[in-house]
């Protein structure tokens, strides 16, 4: 993620250099620059999912009985895993149909199914750390389910 952030800054200064300086605008950068921040959004969830940091109402644990607050938060993690097999799935599908139209970017000149990719792979991960998280709420020892 970290190499991911460095080349985006550095694609958005190559731009700024040859529009500004150059005068001369490459237009490849703005667009990979635009499917990087995608990229890095998509896959940055599965390690929020992880470590719980999304945006949640955490009124209900506050109130809810200490007892209840671990079977709370499981359901509301195995909804959340529900909505993203969804959407994973349909992800997929449209990356799959923009393969078989071979559908090409029109500056980087490779098929938008790749890039069509990073929603439903972002979403397959926060699937999988959410598994992982209602597994070690159950099977550590602590109440704590982060690492």
């Amino acid at each position: 993620m970290g190499a991911m952030l460095g080349a985006l800054a550095t694609l958005s200064l190559l731009q700024i250099v040859f529009r500004f300086i150059l005068n001369y605008s490459l237009d490849w950068t703005e667009t990979l620059s635009r499917y990087m921040m995608i990229a890095m959004t998509f896959l940055g969830t599965a390690s929020a999912a992880y470590q719980g940091t999304h945006i949640r109402v955490e009124l209900i644990d506050l109130i809810m009985p200490k007892a209840l607050v671990k079977y709370y938060q499981t359901l509301v993690d195995l909804l959340l895993l529900v909505f993203c097999i969804i959407l994973a799935r349909e992800g997929f599908r449209i990356a799959n149909a923009l393969f078989v139209r071979n559908q090409i970017s029109p500056t980087l000149f490779v098929c938008m199914g790749w890039f069509y990719l990073f929603p439903p792979l972002g979403f397959s991960l926060m699937s999988l750390r959410l598994l992982m998280r209602v597994g070690l709420r159950f099977f550590r020892k602590n109440e704590e389910c982060t690492p």
